[in-house]
């Protein structure tokens, strides 16, 4: 009986799992093909407007002959719907289908064509959305959880006050933007947040309106500040998350060490320090040390380093704004020897930057950082505590800083992007360093030493505005047509009666497909083609003749063209003389 409990419990067990998982399925496949269904380009045109249904029957018939496999949106909605789908390679199969079938059946090149290849993308870039998403999605519903399980003073949940609009009739007069934290908490539900500064904008903004409306004194206020600490505490544990870090594998790493000395330097972890870049020695790579180590055979020594990456050496919008001598951090760690360190830096967070310039720094050798960099999302976020970006033994340590009369007031600026092809370029290149490579080429310039790489380099270029005059070459020049005086016929544009061939509907494999049809139908209706030929050409000739001729000449003429055709038209033309002279 015992066994056979347990045996019970582990089937139940198991459906609870497989319903859970299918669930977070069917979730993850609703979201993906309700934002695909949504997207709109540039002109607010939705691309998949034409993919929702499958084409009609009655008005495509040849459609169906020729695609095998029908799939529209609503067939993919219904598999949702129904939970038919096990994995998502199944719905992704679906879906490629439905593009094949659109990219086959219309011509390429038309707008349908053009749509299937942008949903084609389209598909990637959502399944990848929908991971960070998720992530956003779990941060929300942790905190707007742990909020409403908090429970004030009185027993009752800290969010009572603020699931309603008050009922003072002065409240909206009071408050210009009021919002309500079970409007956050229905947003977060549907997943309508994609950024986390947006949920905390309106969180914010809940404790704002409490803060404005009620005196110090009340529950509503103090229940408020307690929202405001719960999601404060929730954001340090996140932060904390954020910036959890694993040490690199290397099988050549012995003991850890407290320090290490280089040229009479000292170095201990927490320092900041510039790591040799063979790629760009003008430019070494940014680190923080979080690891001092003797490999194994005691022979060297060597450091563990965290990036901060240049701006340049970021992926970002091509009008972004950057801090001067600005990096940023990430959770890159990678091992160093002892002789690629190539001396001490300091990095500070943009609030010490501002107020003042480390004791024994050159200002040169001083950094700026106020966001991190996600080398994978290739997205960055500003950072709310500092002291969590460094390593455990440093977080406590005071820079001592050559106060300013006043803080600094900074001013952003942008890139200058090159066009690394351009000759001008390549030549002063050429000139400062040898012919040995182009500075801007950002597959050598900007990417970190030793061949170290996490695909975020990928700097982007203007290019410059194409020169508008043009020297042709002499042998160019003989090559146009000339008048008769001698002048050069050089048209700026096509003639106005060229003759434009009407465009093909559909793809040349559907068109032969269909031809090859049309030509087994028509071997069954050779014969009755040709049985209505000889009439319908007596109704010709009879037409053309009555335009032709004067009514007295019609007897004769129709005698003419009926013997054309035969001895056995004879009879019938009688009787057909006969109604003419009616």
């Amino acid at each position: 009986m015992l066994f056979n409990g347990m045996v019970c419990f582990f089937q139940f067990f198991s459906v609870r799992i497989s319903i859970t998982i299918m669930g977070k399925l069917q979730d993850q496949l609703q979201w993906i093909i309700d934002s695909i269904a949504e997207f709109e380009d540039k002109s607010g045109r939705i691309v998949a407007e034409m993919f929702q249904e499958l084409p009609s029957k009655r008005d495509y018939p040849d459609y169906y002959d020729f695609i095998e496999t029908p799939v529209a949106i609503e067939t993919i909605q219904a598999k949702i719907d129904n939970d038919e789908y096990k994995s998502i390679d199944q719905f992704k199969k679906d879906f490629n289908i439905m593009v094949e079938n659109a990219m086959t059946y219309n011509r390429k090149g038309s707008a349908i064509y053009k749509d299937a290849q942008t949903l084609t993308q389209l598909l990637d870039v959502t399944i990848q959305n929908y991971a960070t998403s998720q992530k956003i999605y779990d941060q929300c519903i942790d905190i707007v959880d742990r909020i409403s399980a908090t429970k004030n003073v009185n027993g009752n949940s800290i969010t009572e006050y603020f699931n309603n609009v008050p009922s003072n009739p002065d409240y909206l007069i009071k408050i210009q933007n009021p919002i309500l934290f079970s409007y956050i908490k229905q947003n977060v539900n549907a997943r309508k947040y994609t950024d986390m500064l947006d949920f905390e904008n309106d969180l914010n903004q809940v404790i704002e309106n409490a803060k404005l409306y009620y005196t110090p004194d009340t529950q509503e206020y103090k229940d408020a500040l307690q929202i405001l600490n719960v999601f404060t505490e929730c954001m340090m544990e996140q932060e904390v998350k954020l910036n959890e870090t694993q040490p690199p594998s290397d099988s050549n790493v012995g003991i850890q060490l407290d320090t290490l000395i280089i040229n009479n330097e000292t170095y201990t972890v927490g320092d900041f320090v510039y790591i040799t870049n063979p790629n760009e020695l003008a430019k070494p790579t940014i680190g923080n040390i979080f690891n001092i180590f003797q490999t194994k055979d005691g022979q060297s020594q060597g450091v563990t380093v965290a990036w901060f990456l240049r701006p340049e050496q970021t992926t970002h919008k091509l009008n972004t704004k950057f801090l001067p001598q600005e990096v940023f951090k990430t959770t890159v760690l990678e091992n160093y020897m002892s002789n690629e360190i190539a001396g001490k830096c300091m990095i500070l967070h943009v609030n010490d930057f501002i107020r003042g310039n480390p004791q024994g720094f050159n200002p040169k050798d001083v950094y700026v950082c106020e966001s991190r960099y996600n080398v994978h999302g290739k997205s960055t976020q500003k950072i709310k505590n500092w002291s969590l970006c460094l390593p455990k033994q440093a977080r406590s340590k005071i820079i001592p800083l050559d106060l300013y009369t006043q803080p600094l007031i900074l001013q952003r600026y942008s890139l200058e992007y090159v066009n690394v092809d351009s000759p001008k370029r390549k030549r002063d290149d050429d000139e400062e360093h040898g012919g040995k490579r182009r500075l801007g080429d950002s597959s050598k310039a900007t990417s970190p030493p030793n061949g170290k790489s996490t695909d975020n380099v990928n700097a982007k270029f203007f290019l410059p505005k194409p020169n508008t005059t043009q020297i042709l070459s002499k042998e160019q020049i003989e090559a146009f047509d000339r008048s008769k005086s001698g002048t050069v016929q050089w048209f700026t544009s096509p003639p106005l009666d060229i003759i434009e061939r009407d465009p093909i509907l559909h793809s040349l494999e559907y068109l032969y497909q269909k031809s090859i049809g049309k030509l087994r139908k028509s071997r069954n209706a050779k014969d009755v083609r040709e049985a209505k030929s000889v009439n319908e050409s007596v109704d010709v000739e009879m037409e053309v003749v009555k335009q032709k001729v004067s009514i007295k000449d019609q007897e004769k003429a129709i005698l003419k063209t009926l013997t054309a055709f035969g001895d056995y038209l004879m009879e019938d033309s009688k009787e057909l003389i006969q109604k003419i002279k009616f």
